[in-house]
């Protein structure tokens, strides 16, 4: 098995010896259906990125358990019996055994070891055709406790009443993965929520256009609420729906993770229950529904009831909560696919004009399949082989279909063979959380270098001399001749993992 992986990622390979994909394939029409969505309910942040991308493709989006789909959830999902069915988060959330479940529909994962990085392969995929905004708020990895649910949350609002992606950035940070994803992309102007200086200028020095918003959630509420309201009222008209989240901990904004067209109003306490009621007067809304803690949302309702204001008060844990909104939504949820499909023509057009990132990016993957297949017992041969004969016939967007799952099943690879790649969650998280140091890369490629050819030091990355090195395996050449490759291109983060697959191959 191993041999045949070789035999085939020898050819298909980006490297110093050329490219698997054409950067030109023909485009073809493809009809889409209403997709599924599926999070987890052990964090907020996956929720958060599923509702901006529901609103963009029109997607009902679900909340399951870790490694049970509930029986109401799945009879939902059978009635729509969606074209695709994507899952927002890696398998520390939403396990193996749930993506096998739903293997008879066509199932795409896409995650991180972060939710940095799983923010960022949802952006690189469902706005593979470009776009020039994102939204960024500064957000904590971890327990849920410990981040920042309540301006996530507003953050959330901001970019799907745009219909423009959401990253997430340590504090004070701007990981290499994340930068990479705004110059894919073509993002160059960026609303920032939240953070601190140290962000803004390091976005500013890599050329970006940056508008900031930064206090706390309490302090930026009615500023995000207000541009939301407005911006919705512009695209959509004031007929849209409202949900009016209760918020008493992280758990309570999964309660409401779509909103279809619509908007989410955050109450925390009883005092701005009369400022709530204010905001709903001022407009005719489709639905008014009122989520999350119960207490709260309670007397919420009786306020507006008292005020002669119809609503829908939805009680439950979020699972039961989400089918519900679904179902009160199901026309506009509809309505928002319909448009995704007659829109698709524009946006394949488009994806065409963002075609080599997407190749560089499939083949990077083609390429460290190569490297791990030294390392990893079984690397799934049927799926690379299906990746380039899809490209090869020129079948468009099932390709960059193909190219994602590629790029998804190598992190799952990573996840679940850590420990032979001698990685640890921590470095993992660390590599996806952070700017790769560039000089000490630098320091460690030209040492494994030296070490091996027993040559002096050298005093660039570009004098490294392949060819010289001898007496060492195949696997290793080309491992340390890819980071090298990937250095000068400046695909730092693949090259420092490419380094790391390397120094174990060499030794």
């Amino acid at each position: 098995m191993k041999k045949a992986i070789l035999a085939v990622l020898s050819i298909f390979i980006l490297s110093a010896f050329g490219t698997a994909f054409a950067a030109d394939p023909v485009l073809i029409s493809v009809a889409y259906g209403e997709d599924v969505i599926l999070v987890s309910n052990l964090n907020y942040a996956d929720s958060m990125i599923a509702g901006v991308v529901a609103n963009k493709i029109g997607a009902s989006v679900f909340v399951i358990d870790k490694d049970t789909v509930a029986s109401e959830v799945m009879s939902a999902i059978e009635d729509i019996n969606p074209e695709n069915v994507y899952i927002f988060g890696g398998p520390a959330v939403v396990s193996e055994e749930i993506e096998d479940f739903f293997s008879s529909y066509n199932v795409v994962r896409f995650f991180g070891m972060t939710r940095y990085g799983t923010a960022a392969e949802v952006a690189r995929y469902f706005w593979a055709e470009g776009i020039d905004r994102a939204i960024i708020v500064a957000d904590t990895e971890g327990n849920p406790e410990d981040g920042n649910p309540d301006l996530v949350a507003l953050a959330k609002e901001e970019a799907a009443s745009e219909v423009i992606p959401l990253l997430f950035v340590p504090e004070g940070e701007l990981p290499t993965d994340v930068n990479n994803t705004l110059n894919e992309l073509g993002i160059d102007n960026i609303t920032v929520i939240g953070g601190n200086d140290t962000l803004r200028t390091k976005l500013q020095q890599a050329n970006k256009a940056v508008e900031s918003f930064t206090g706390t959630a309490t302090q930026l509420k009615e500023t995000i609420q207000t541009r939301v309201k407005n911006r919705i009222t512009n695209r959509w008209g004031q007929n849209t729906p409202l949900v009016i989240v209760a918020a008493g901990n992280w758990t309570d904004h999964i309660n409401a993770p779509s909103i279809p067209k619509g908007r989410a109003l955050l109450v925390w306490s009883e005092s701005e229950i009369d400022d709530t009621v204010d905001t709903v007067k001022e407009a005719n809304y489709s639905k008014l529904f009122v989520v999350g803690k119960r207490a709260l949302a309670l007397e919420i309702v009786n306020v507006l009831e008292a005020e002669n204001i119809t609503v829908d008060h939805i009680v439950g844990v979020p699972k039961d909560v989400a089918i519900l909104i679904r179902n009160r939504l199901n026309q506009t949820i509809g309505n928002l696919s319909d448009n995704w499909k007659i829109n698709l023509g524009t946006i394949t057009n488009a994806i065409r004009d963002n075609w080599p990132a997407i190749v560089r990016r499939c083949n990077e993957t083609l390429h460290q399949f190569r490297i791990y297949s030294a390392i990893i017992p079984s690397v799934a041969e049927e799926t690379i082989d299906e990746t380039i004969s899809t490209y090869q016939d020129g079948d468009y967007v099932q390709a960059m279909r193909k190219c994602y799952q590629l790029i998804q099943l190598k992190n799952k690879y990573v996840w679940k063979y850590r420990n032979q790649l001698n990685k640890t969650v921590n470095q993992l998280v660390s590599d996806e959380s952070t700017t790769t140091n560039t000089a000490s890369l630098d320091a460690e490629l030209r040492g494994l270098y030296a070490t091996l050819t027993q040559a002096p030091s050298i005093s660039s990355v570009s004098n490294v001399n392949i060819a010289s090195v001898q007496r060492q395996s195949r696997e290793c050449v080309l491992a340390l001749g890819s980071a090298k490759a990937l250095y000068l291109q400046k695909r730092y983060v693949l090259a420092k993992q490419t380094l790391e697959a390397a120094t174990r191959l060499c030794q």
